[in-house]
């Protein structure tokens, strides 16, 4: 999805998205509802977060990097685990308190590496603030 004036994937309950690159569109790159698998992916460049997932859903294994807010954003009771998230405006991954976190890799974010979140370990985070 590149170029649209809002999201560039916006998904519904218990969706899955994998294997897909969202860049420049002006609002966020992938936008899922409550339940969903959002893996494998490629997130850069949008005008508002890269990734973002609603209650209850997984993020893993994608990679977030230059979007103008967040790279990657998780709702209540959501799993991130093995995503690369760097050089986004705001922080690298804004979870919600209960969201846990595992393997992920975030560097260089200017808000932070990691906010909220409870962390399983595995995660690396440098240049610009470290892991919780």
């Amino acid at each position: 999805a590149y170029l649209n004036g809002a999201e560039g994937i916006v998904t519904g309950p218990g969706s899955r998205v994998s294997d897909c690159t969202v860049s420049k569109n002006g609002a966020g790159g992938i936008a899922a509802g409550p339940g969903s698998v959002v893996s494998s992916n490629s997130a850069y460049l949008n005008t508002k977060s890269g990734i973002l997932a609603a209650e209850a859903s997984t993020i893993e294994g994608n990679t977030a990097y230059a979007n103008s807010l967040e790279g990657i954003v998780a709702g209540p009771g959501t799993l991130v685990r093995k995503n690369t998230v760097s050089g986004n405006s705001a922080a690298g991954l804004s979870l919600a308190a209960d969201s846990p976190y595992m393997g992920n890799v975030s560097t260089n974010n200017a808000g932070g590496n990691v906010v909220l979140g409870f962390d399983l370990g595995g995660n690396y985070c440098g240049g610009g603030g470290g892991c919780l």
